[in-house]
């Protein structure tokens, strides 16, 4: 997975996710055979988050020079953002 845009980085996830989701159904029998909007939209949440943070962060650092306790807020929540994604899934 290496997609330089948001949006390349958001389909490639979600395309892992959903295979994810049928391999985990096909192991074990076990919930629904095809997923609905909510399980995807919960699985992508933290992704999505991450990339509206990356967001933030590039059009702060474009718009003001040096650092201050803003910047250091947007890291912090970037940092704890990608702690709740899987290693295999950090960009």
């Amino acid at each position: 997975m290496h997609e330089e845009s948001p949006e390349g980085r958001l389909a490639a996830i979600a395309v892992s996710i959903a295979i994810a989701f049928s391999d985990r159904h096909a192991k074990t029998g076990n919930g629904p055979s095809a997923r609905d909007v909510a399980d995807l939209r919960d699985a992508l949440r933290p992704y999505v988050q991450r990339e509206l943070l990356r967001a933030r962060l590039d059009e702060f650092e474009r718009n003001h020079n040096g650092r201050n306790s803003r910047r250091s807020a947007l890291i912090k929540q970037l940092y704890e953002c990608e702690a709740k994604i899987p290693a295999e899934h950090r960009l």
